[in-house]
């Protein structure tokens, strides 16, 4: 994997200080899946939120017909506070995490030969 994809060195650095004990680990469905906003949003409370965003677009689509909001509910790849991989809950194989991984490399790639 590329040095400079952006995830990769981060979780792994995240992995190793939880197994070393310099950080502590997620509490069982803890872990951080994705962001809404700028808040993060644990697995036990995902669709929840999701569910909540999703009513308020709807809202402001239908008060202000004019301009859509386009919404901003990302799924993330791997926890924040931990490092552990979260691709799955969102139903992501490892198949697809190599897919996005080698798209990411070939973007680091194609900027790297055009400096």
């Amino acid at each position: 994997m590329n040095k400079l994809t952006p995830d990769a060195p981060y979780n792994g650095t995240l992995r190793r200080w939880v197994k070393e004990g310099l950080r502590k680990p997620c509490r069982p469905n803890k872990c951080i899946v994705g962001l809404i906003g700028t808040h993060e949003i644990p697995m036990d409370e995902w669709q929840v939120n999701v569910d909540a965003w999703q009513r308020s677009i709807e809202h402001f689509n239908e008060s202000r017909k004019a301009i859509p909001h386009p919404g901003f509910a990302f799924p993330i790849r791997f926890c924040t506070k931990c490092g552990n991989p979260v691709m799955e809950f969102h139903g992501e194989t490892p198949e697809d995490s190599a897919a996005i991984s080698a798209r990411i490399d070939s973007v680091f790639n194609a900027m790297a030969m055009k400096s």
